[in-house]
């Protein structure tokens, strides 16, 4: 089986993504910016599941959330990068806001 790292894990799309690799009988490495918020959206703590804390937008957390998985699972097969930024506003406004610039 594969090892999953898996980034915006606990909840919506990344924790779904979670959900159905470990039961297919993968391990994951589910992130987010809490780890507790990971530990809380999968109670059954499986064994497959390690749950850390990693910011996408800290190098150094993600540095060492992946050194954790490689400690934990020997490596890391699959990344699925979920963690996002939502930016949400009138039509173009929230680009004219963002940028500085309407397209």
């Amino acid at each position: 089986m594969s090892v999953w790292f898996v980034t915006g894990a606990s909840r919506g799309l990344g924790a779904e993504i979670v959900r159905a690799a470990l039961a297919r009988g993968h391990q994951v490495v589910a992130t987010a910016r809490d780890a507790a918020a990971v530990r809380g959206a999968y109670p059954q703590q499986p064994a497959d599941l390690l749950a850390l804390t990693a910011d996408v937008t800290s190098p150094d957390q993600l540095r060492d959330a992946a050194g954790a998985a490689v400690r934990r699972f020997g490596r890391i097969d699959v990344v699925v990068n979920n963690a996002g930024y939502g930016l949400v506003g009138l039509t173009r406004s929230p680009v004219t806001m963002f940028t500085g610039t309407s397209y």
